[in-house]
């Protein structure tokens, strides 16, 4: 019994293709892939591997951003909205007081 190898599609990516537990996963908004590859779309975003699922989770945002990650393939970082401020990390977009701006 011959078994072939075969790459991800494109807008998937694979976290160790050298390790049976992981499969192909779906690109999250938050992310490029290109079958092979891995990369955020947002320069200071963290992302980490869940051993168990074989997945990237987004960790947190940079500032300016907050973090949306209602799934696994919906995760990524979205820059705030006017009238708000983000830290950034894990925390939500916050209104501005009365006559502030960001």
């Amino acid at each position: 019994d011959v078994q072939d190898c075969v790459p991800c599609a494109l807008n998937q990516y694979i976290v160790d293709s050298n390790n049976s537990h992981f499969q192909c996963q779906t690109c999250p908004l938050g992310a490029i892939c290109d079958g092979s590859s891995f990369t955020s779309r947002v320069d200071g975003a963290v992302w980490g591997v869940d051993n168990a699922t074989g997945r990237y989770m987004l960790r947190s945002c940079p500032p300016g951003y907050q973090r949306l990650a209602t799934t696994a393939d919906a995760q990524q970082c979205e820059r705030c909205a006017a009238l708000y401020y983000c830290e950034g990390g894990t925390a939500a977009a916050v209104p501005c007081p009365d006559g502030a701006y960001a």
